[in-house]
């Protein structure tokens, strides 16, 4: 498989793993009502990020670019999207607690897909480089958003 091969290979999987995390955090607005808002702001930036995805796809087209499959393996990220599915799945067939839920939400945005994502690209190109930056900034914001959640519920006692 040639590296371009190997980048867009990549970049399916990603796709479907945003897709999913999308998914599950909108099925999260609708299983904790008091909490929709929070969690739909979430699956808005998922979905934002499919796009931002989608533009990196368009701009490697062509492009000078490797990829390090030994920093973030293809099974790696189909084990996460694998997990996504089956917390979807559970938080689908019964009560989710907003705490359970948050803890899963981090460990999603805290994955190595999540953070390794950026090393695994190199691109000679600046826009790339840009869009990938662009990325993995929105995986640290979701993770601080999530924790800064997560904390306040701990505070509050919900």
């Amino acid at each position: 498989m040639t590296d371009m091969d190997s980048a867009i290979k990549l970049i399916n999987m990603l796709l479907k793993h945003e897709e999913a995390i999308a998914a599950f955090y909108e099925l999260l607005a609708e299983k904790l009502p008091r909490h929709a808002e929070f969690w739909e702001v979430l699956a808005k930036e998922e979905r934002m990020h499919v796009r931002l995805v989608r533009s990196i796809e368009d701009e490697v087209i062509g492009k000078s670019i490797s990829v390090d499959l030994i920093k973030l393996t293809l099974q790696s990220v189909e084990s996460s999207i694998q997990y996504v599915k089956e917390a979807h799945r559970l938080a689908g067939r019964s009560d989710i607690s907003m705490r359970h839920a948050l803890a899963t939400a981090l460990d999603l945005e805290d994955s190595m897909v999540e953070k390794r994502v950026i090393e695994v690209f190199h691109a000679n190109d600046e826009a790339v480089a840009e869009l990938l930056s662009k990325f993995s900034d929105t995986f640290i914001h979701h993770s601080k958003m999530i924790s800064a959640e997560l904390r306040r519920i701990d505070v509050a006692g919900n």
